[in-house]
């Protein structure tokens, strides 16, 4: 799957990139994700751990079915990655894999649930992200089946 990210010539996906508060808010309750085996952050159907700040370069978020790929895409800087996951306390619907250099930071998913239940304002802004990952979502869907 890493050299999938090389064959996407399409910017990173801007439906991840949280606000500047949200950002904040996560990065100081956050720490640097020391890279996993292979830079895998997490894979489709394992259980929630961790929320994920990328904070400079960029991770492909890959969807498979019967060993294909069937959705590849970007995020970049300012990206949180694993709502759907940690907030839903369902398993991972995509791989994320750091390309290349990437630093991302991890915040725990209990934590993160923490967070936005002691400050209620950031919970809009994780709607607001978890609405436009569900856009992302359809435009994948409707693009598969055409």
């Amino acid at each position: 799957m890493g050299s999938s990210a090389s064959l996407n010539p399409d910017p990173p996906s801007q439906e991840f990139v949280a606000d500047p508060e949200l950002a904040s808010e996560v990065e100081k309750l956050s720490e640097p994700c020391a890279p996993r085996v292979e830079g895998i952050l997490f894979r489709q159907g394992q259980q929630p751990d961790a929320v994920y700040l990328v904070k400079s370069g960029e991770v492909v978020l890959a969807m498979e079915s019967d060993r294909k790929m069937i959705v590849c895409v970007r995020a970049g800087p300012g990206s949180l990655l694993g709502l759907p996951a940690a907030v839903g306390n369902r398993p991972y619907s995509l791989t994320a894999v750091l390309c290349g250099g990437a630093e991302v930071w991890e915040i725990a998913a209990t934590e993160f649930i923490s967070l936005i239940a002691k400050k209620p304002a950031l919970s809009i802004r994780v709607l607001q992200l978890l609405a436009a990952e569900i856009r992302l979502a359809r435009r994948a869907y409707f693009e598969l089946i055409a």
